[in-house]
């Protein structure tokens, strides 16, 4: 795995002296899974890992689908990471890398066959009380949330999890008004049915839903997918908005590098189940050898801002490095023609 140093996130694995991340071996199938136990999973006492800013951490997980059969596939070999409080984090891969799998163990929805996700340093598989309150805590978004829209109107819609919380009349309809507000959602059009809306704004009813039960840690798949630009930048604003305003953490996989260019402040890339690179934005898009070696691209402006810099120092003309957002190459690109001789 691509290591690049003081990288923000952490692929450390767990405190087992070898890990599937270390091992060729196939880990074993655990014939009886960690929601099946009582045990505590054993946790070092000192790691970087707890420290207050780390709100989730994946221990050596491993998923395989139709295990035991000839047509057996490794989703997620051997992945270890830890997920940090007020940070977007991007999950980048090509198509069958592993992601949504991931995504769908750090919520608790599928059962890792080994390894382990902590949750403020506790097991979510401990029991089925521990499982159903991490469910909350972590709110998960699937690509085209759309489609899993099913109430009579909005605004029974994104009360369905505030209600299931237990919470009074009056906090609900106090939470579906937090939700819209992050959502860019207009609240008129809450009496509505959501199936009357348009692509965009049922999209963003799906995700309201999710953000209000207030979770910890917010996951989303691909929540940008098929919308347009104007769509797409609703939609991140409002999850930086919420991470801003929360403290929460908030993992988005997406297949624009652009959007997580200009979004992330840590990335995860992920290829054939295993994750085989993390760090800050710059660390990975700079790394275009370990990026084309796994189908990925860096950002298209990225690649302008280098032609650009090449053509400029011919000319004796500095021009910054590490620019993969457009409003980095425009900021760039004023400053250097407002210095004196510039044309």
């Amino acid at each position: 795995m691509k290591k690049y140093k003081n990288k923000g996130v952490s692929d450390k694995p767990s405190v087992a002296k070898e890990t599937a991340l270390e091992s060729d071996a196939k880990p074993s199938v655990a014939k009886e899974t960690a929601l099946e136990s009582d045990a505590k999973p054993s946790v070092a006492k000192e790691t970087a890992l707890e420290s207050d800013e780390c709100i989730i951490r994946a221990q050596s997980l491993y998923y395989e689908y139709s295990a035991g059969t000839p047509f057996s596939k490794k989703a997620v070999d051997g992945v270890s990471f830890s997920i940090k409080r007020n940070r977007i984090t991007g999950i980048i891969g090509h198509t069958g890398s592993g992601k949504s799998t991931l995504l769908q163990m750090l919520n608790g929805l599928l059962v890792p066959m080994s390894g382990d996700v902590l949750l403020d340093s506790e097991s979510i598989f401990r029991d089925k009380k521990t499982l159903r309150q991490a469910r909350f805590r972590v709110g998960l978004v699937f690509q085209y949330p759309e489609y899993q829209l099913f109430e009579e109107t909005v605004r029974k819609d994104i009360s369905f999890g505030p209600a299931n919380l237990g919470l009074s009349e009056e906090e609900t309809e106090k939470r579906v008004s937090f939700a819209c507000g992050f959502t860019g959602l207009d609240e008129q059009l809450l009496d509505k049915s959501p199936f009357d809306l348009s692509g965009g704004q049922k999209r963003r009813v799906a995700i309201a839903g999710i953000i209000a039960m207030k979770p910890d840690v917010l996951i989303l798949d691909e929540p940008a997918s098929g919308l347009d630009s104007a769509g797409r930048r609703v939609v991140f604003d409002g999850l930086v908005n919420y991470k801003n305003s929360t403290g929460a953490a908030v993992v988005v996989v997406s297949h624009s590098m652009e959007d997580m260019a200009k979004y992330a402040d840590e990335v995860i890339v992920m290829a054939q189940g295993r994750m085989i690179a993390s760090g800050s934005v710059n660390e990975v898009f700079s790394d275009r050898k370990m990026l084309t070696e796994n189908s990925l691209e860096a950002p298209v402006i990225s690649i302008f801002a280098d032609e650009l810099r090449d053509r400029l120092a011919a000319r004796g003309i500095d021009f910054p490095k590490g620019i993969y957002t457009v409003e980095a190459a425009l900021s760039a690109i004023t400053a250097l023609l407002g210095k004196e001789g510039m044309h």
